[in-house]
């Protein structure tokens, strides 16, 4: 039966290229394509789109460069860096010392206070005593004034045992201090740790800072473990889907984004190699 021809050729590839598209495949070009498209050529002609494995094999991949420079940073941050032992988890308020310094401080003026007024009341005792013997020395002399003097003596012993009662209290009191407290070590540890607190905090920050830094480290060291994984995984994936697909030649294979033949490199075989392998496909 008759056949009409409208369109117009100038030569006979062309009517091949309208009839096969972009099934036409040039042996010659292929040969001489550099490794990333020679590969993405096989890959195209064997209609495997592993696009999507690609595109999140670089998300992955990109978002392991930006771990590795956050790993390098701390990295250059925590160099030189060591926990420092016996640093106390929080640092040292200064206003506490000052007022526990004060507390104590008050604690020792009023046991001076104490030991003045016992030491007083032994002097009134004292003197007390002293009075005693001399109105018992006067008694054969004085004998018209034994009355008043009686009467003097009365006086004086109650007085005697107010005065002693008191200081018994007053070294009461203070043996109860002493028992408990010591204002004297205490003002001497209490002034040295106020003195060495800007010393301890500086430490204590340097200890946070350090175990923060660490902590984000060993963190981000995971996360740039786990992207390695996963990019492993996704090149395992792709290099699956390509061995999985059926080549057009025996021994013909495609890894790690390379054209193998028999396991040997396209671009380290023979021109002859190249040549038959391309006429081929």
């Amino acid at each position: 039966f008759p056949v009409t021809i409208r369109a117009r050729y100038t030569a006979g590839q062309q009517i091949l290229n309208e009839i096969f598209g972009n099934l036409s495949f040039d042996p010659g070009q292929f040969r001489t394509l550099d490794k990333e498209k020679r590969f993405k050529t096989l890959v195209e002609f064997l209609k495997v789109d592993p696009s999507a494995i690609e595109a999140e094999s670089k998300r992955v991949y990109d978002e392991r460069t930006n771990v590795g420079r956050q790993v390098k940073e701390l990295e250059g941050k925590v160099a030189g860096r060591s926990l420092l032992p016996n640093t106390p988890e929080q640092e040292l308020s200064v206003a506490e010392l000052m007022g526990a310094l004060k507390a104590v401080q008050e604690i020792a003026q009023g046991i001076e206070k104490l030991e003045k007024q016992a030491t007083a009341f032994d002097n009134e005792v004292e003197l007390a005593v002293r009075t005693n013997q001399a109105y018992g020395a006067d008694i054969t002399r004085l004998q018209n004034e034994i009355a008043a003097v009686q009467a003097k003596i009365v006086a004086n012993e109650e007085k005697i045992k107010i005065k002693s009662e008191e200081a018994a209290n007053s070294r009461k009191l203070i043996a109860e201090c002493l028992a408990s407290r010591n204002p004297a070590e205490e003002s001497k540890q209490l002034t040295a740790k106020i003195e060495s607190a800007e010393t301890v905090n500086r430490a204590v920050r340097y200890h946070k800072e350090t175990a923060a830094l660490l902590e984000e480290l060993k963190a981000k060291k995971e996360t740039y473990a786990q992207h390695s994984e996963k990019l492993n995984y996704l090149d395992k994936q792709k290099e699956a889907l390509l061995t999985s697909t059926p080549m057009p030649i025996e021994g013909l294979s495609v890894s790690a984004g390379e054209v193998y033949f028999k396991g040997i490199p396209f671009a380290n075989l023979s021109e002859s190699e190249q040549w038959e392998i391309s006429t081929a496909i």
